[in-house]
Order: C-alpha cells, then sequence, then structure tokens
C-alpha cells in the first residue's frame, strides 16, 4: 500500500483481503499484493485523466474514498471499483460519497445540519458561563 491509500483509512487491509475472498464474485483474484497493485493503478491513472459521468468526477481520491469505506459498504465499493477497471461507470450509490468536491465543515461531515464536532465547538464558543473551575 501506499502513503496516500494508507493515510485514507486503516480498514484498506481489510478490505483488500475481503475482496481476494470475494474472487468469484469480483474477479481480482486472490493476491492481495496484485489486488492492491491493481487499485493503486487506477488510482494513479484517474489522477492523471480524470472521468466525468454527468456532474460525478472519478479521480484518485474517489478511489481512495472506495478503498477507505466501512464494511458495511464493501459490496457497492467493489462493484463500482471493479465497473471502472473493466472501462464502465459507477452506480449511483456513490454519488456525493466519492465525489471530487470537498464537503464543507472537514471530517467528511455530511451536508445536512451539524456533526459532533460541528455541535461541541457551537455550543462550546456561545456558552456564557465561566471557565473556571470556581464557577462550576
Amino acid at each position: 500500500m501506499d502513503g496516500d491509500i494508507e493515510a485514507a483509512g486503516g480498514g484498506i487491509d481489510n478490505f483488500v483481503r475481503w475482496l481476494a475472498r470475494h474472487d468469484g464474485e469480483y474477479h481480482l483474484g486472490t493476491d492481495r499484493v496484485a489486488i492492491v497493485k491493481r487499485l493503486i493503478g487506477l488510482r494513479d491513472e484517474l489522477d492523471r485523466r480524470p472521468r466525468a459521468v454527468g456532474d460525478e468526477v472519478m479521480n484518485g481520491d474517489w478511489v481512495a474514498s472506495l478503498l477507505a469505506s466501512r464494511p458495511s459498504d464493501w459490496v457497492t465499493s467493489a462493484i463500482n471499483l471493479v465497473s471502472v477497471l473493466e472501462g464502465g461507470t459507477p452506480g449511483p450509490a456513490t454519488k456525493a460519497r466519492g465525489s471530487a468536491k470537498r464537503r464543507p465543515f472537514a471530517y467528511d461531515a455530511p451536508r445536512r445540519g451539524l456533526n459532533g464536532l460541528q455541535y461541541d465547538a457551537m455550543i462550546c464558543n456561545t456558552d456564557t458561563s465561566g471557565t473556571s473551575f470556581a464557577d462550576m
């Protein structure tokens, strides 16, 4: 694995092992090193020449986001990665999650409401009570 992919999340090795165990479905092979090489190759190719389908842009970040997906998303991620590897297009399930556009407020927050980090920051910044132990 390379540094950029590893930085995307710790579950990538688990996802690659899972892909190797499901070779009968996704046909990426059973050798984890070969699978990683193929997926990094896809990431590098899309970094050089991103593909666009409608308003969806598939680039290296898109590949990294699928590789770092949660186990509950592995089936969808595998289907979409294989589709793009074969020259096809991903299904609609990865729209927004894999978009090249960065999401606001960091930590990959959804575009709705506040996430926990944002909520805590807002409460701490608007609290008018004292900040010393004596005030508590």
